[in-house]
Formats: C-alpha cells, sequence, structure tokens
C-alpha cells in the first residue's frame, strides 16, 4: 500500500494505478494529475492558463491522501469503470452488496488496502479490505441511490 506523503510525486500516482488497480499505461498515460492539498485531480484536458488561479483544478477528484494510505475516490473509480483489473472486488450477491451499503462488512480474502467494489460488472465505488473485512466507503448520497435501486430490482 502507498502511503501518503505531502510529497507525492505523479511516478507514484502513476505506479499506483498500474501496479495496484491494473490500469494500463496507455490509459495512464491521457491523464493529466494535478496534486493540490490532500487531494490528487486527473483530467483528460489540455493545461490552461487559468488554472493557476482557480480554485479546483479541472476534472475529477481521484485520489484522496489520508493516514492509512492514497484513497481512490468512488467517482474516480467509477469512471475507471473496466479499466481497474486488479484491486477489484465483484460482489455477486444482491443481498451480500445491500449490506455492504446499509455499512455492514462481508468477509474477504483479498490483501488489506483501498479496492474498487462491482457488482454484475459494473465498478460501483470504493471499498476497503481490512482484517479480512470489506467495507463500502462509498458516499451517503451514492449508497441511498444504489439501495433505492436495489430494492426494486427483482431478486
Amino acid at each position: 500500500m502507498l502511503l501518503a506523503s505531502e510529497n507525492l510525486s505523479l511516478t507514484e500516482i502513476r505506479s499506483l494505478l498500474v501496479n495496484r488497480y491494473g490500469i494500463s499505461e496507455p490509459f495512464v498515460d491521457r491523464l493529466r494529475f494535478t496534486v493540490r492539498g490532500d487531494e490528487i485531480w486527473a483530467t483528460t484536458a489540455p493545461e490552461t492558463e487559468w488554472e493557476t488561479i482557480a480554485s479546483r483544478p479541472p476534472g475529477i477528484r481521484a485520489l484522496r491522501m489520508l493516514p492509512r494510505g492514497v484513497k481512490p475516490t468512488s467517482g474516480f473509480l467509477v469512471f475507471l469503470g473496466s479499466e481497474v483489473r486488479s484491486a477489484r472486488v465483484e460482489i455477486e450477491d444482491q443481498k451480500e452488496l445491500e449490506q455492504l451499503l446499509l455499512g455492514r462488512s462481508s468477509p474477504s480474502e483479498r490483501e488489506d488496502g483501498y479496492v474498487a467494489v462491482s457488482f454484475c460488472g459494473d465498478v460501483i465505488g470504493c471499498g476497503e479490505v481490512r482484517h479480512g473485512k470489506l467495507r463500502a466507503l462509498l458516499a451517503t448520497g451514492r449508497r441511498n441511490t444504489l439501495l433505492h435501486i436495489l430494492q426494486r430490482t427483482p431478486k
């Protein structure tokens, strides 16, 4: 796991995406990263002069530097989607997904760290495996939306 430091380099960011999450190098090479405080933003837009005065960088907040490591945002993992080929946990059972979205944990044999959680092949957000337990780390609004959809889906 890549631990956060104040001087996280773009090489370390690239390495994390390629080595931990299995993102292809050509895909990562199309992204441009901006580090602002404890946040790392990603965009495919060309650099512009106004970026130096803008309150937030263009693109999507991709990663956050936290005490336990560098955490990808759920939005960024959803954006990456099928490009995430490792550090990915596929949830097969709708009831298991509901439990995760309700804040409960699920057993996992994956190594500790942040993972992409997917259901029916689609990445739905970020999770964390810790001590053999998977927890969903999705924002409350996203959790509620997904729970609403699941409750209306035939089981």
